[in-house]
């Protein structure tokens, strides 16, 4: 049996429980899931940079960021600007989407 404490009236991020009980992820993916769904928009995603808040290194984060790509939840977009420099977008998604923005198929239990 699990006893809440109070629940935060400030300062919180609402996450869908199909996140954080997808069983094809690993704990590590879902726990970074959940970190990426709480920060900002436009905030600049680097495994170097988000390592840096924890006590996972680079490659782990790396590697995570990878299930989460290969699992839907991340897209990464290179785009080159008007003076032909490259950057990545990364798109989160608290839903698993397609290459094409479609949701894929239910992996979760529900409530």
């Amino acid at each position: 049996m699990i006893i809440r404490s109070p629940r935060p009236e400030t300062n919180w991020t609402v996450i869908q429980n199909a996140v954080l009980r997808n069983t094809a992820l690993t704990f590590k993916a879902r726990g970074l899931l959940a970190y990426l769904l709480s920060l900002p928009d436009n905030w600049s995603i680097s495994a170097e940079r988000i390592a840096a808040t924890g006590p996972d290194g680079r490659d782990g984060i790396r590697t995570a960021l990878q299930e989460l790509e290969r699992a839907g939840y991340v897209r990464r977009e290179r785009r080159q600007n008007q003076r032909g420099q490259w950057a990545t977008q990364s798109v989160i998604y608290d839903t698993p989407c397609g290459q094409h923005g479609e949701t894929a198929g239910d992996n979760h239990v529900d409530n």
